[in-house]
């Protein structure tokens, strides 16, 4: 099994730690067991295997490309994936992309979080739309709003990127928006962290634009 996920190159956090017990196994084997010479070549030549195939996923399989994760903002939002969260409102989630659905908070009657990795990602860039509906008005907390007309409603907003010199993401592009609607306050926000401000926005806004306010439907309707 070991040699298995080493040679098809299925990364994850634990790699290394199954790389290395793979080699030690390999090694103590060889060490301690009576072969002959032409046994003792075909192992070595087993555990060389091995460890070309370590090598591989360690130094190639787990970084993938810098925006591998960002490839789905390149597809046109398809109404299949749209996500609804029973406050009231809803947005199309990227394909392959990650969901929350949050319920009542302290700040929040409802909350819908996309990100597009889960943890099992080349960590080379990381993306995420947030959308939430607010109890109260949230952009007395922020700074830097100017004022923007999202969807026909005038509100507050910011795009702005940002550089982390003591980060291996330094770049991080924020996009904000804020609007009362529906006796209600609204956000939505486009966050991306990279290494590079390279990185691809894709058809962001589009999905930004795909944000709607529907009735709160009630359990037996």
């Amino acid at each position: 099994m070991v040699q298995c996920r080493l040679a098809l190159g299925i990364y994850t956090e634990k790699s290394p730690v199954v790389f290395l017990r793979a080699y030690k196994w390999m090694a103590d084997m060889i060490r301690t067991t009576n072969l002959s010479s032409r046994l003792l070549r075909k192992r070595i030549s087993h555990l060389r295997l091995i460890l070309l195939a370590g090598i591989v996923v360690l130094s190639g399989c787990g970084s993938g490309a810098p925006f591998e994760e960002l490839e789905s903002l390149r597809q046109v939002p398809n109404e299949k994936w749209r996500v609804t969260n029973p406050a009231g409102f809803s947005m199309v989630k990227p394909f392959g992309w990650h969901q929350r659905i949050g319920g009542v908070s302290v700040v929040h009657a409802g909350s819908i979080v996309f990100e597009s990795c889960d943890g099992q990602c080349s960590r080379r860039s990381h993306a995420e739309f947030v959308l939430g509906k607010w109890l109260r008005d949230p952009t007395k907390q922020e700074r830097g709003l100017c004022p923007l007309t999202f969807q026909g409603h005038d509100g507050l907003g910011k795009e702005e990127w940002t550089e982390f010199k003591d980060r291996k993401l330094r770049w991080k592009y924020e996009k904000s928006i804020f609007f009362e609607s529906t006796g209600n306050w609204w956000s939505l926000s486009f966050t991306v962290l990279c290494e590079s401000k390279d990185a691809p926005l894709g058809k962001s806004e589009e999905y930004l634009d795909t944000f709607r306010i529907s009735d709160v439907q009630v359990e037996g309707e």
